[in-house]
């Protein structure tokens, strides 16, 4: 029971780290900068349409702005947003 209990707490004192880890890099440039291609690759993939990202500031557990976000379709400009707030 013992090292059952121990186990635990490490998985839980281990999940913590990592959130923690994971909030002080949504705090620098890079972790941002990581975070946007992680954005725009996934809507890439999901969409029949090539998405552009100029910016990402913010954090991730409180508000994010995203500037200069543009949509386009065979080298067509179908959307273009200057910035987009996300709280």
């Amino acid at each position: 029971m013992r090292i059952l209990r121990k186990i635990l707490l490490f998985g839980i004192l281990l999940l913590l780290m990592l959130l923690s880890i994971i909030f002080m890099l949504s705090q620098t440039n890079w972790g941002r900068d990581h975070l946007k291609k992680i954005l725009v690759k996934q809507l890439n993939n999901l969409l029949l349409a090539e998405v552009k990202i100029g910016s990402l500031q913010g954090n991730l557990f409180e508000q994010v702005e995203l500037k200069g976000f543009k949509l386009t379709v065979d080298n067509h400009e179908i959307i273009s947003i200057g910035r987009i707030y996300l709280e």
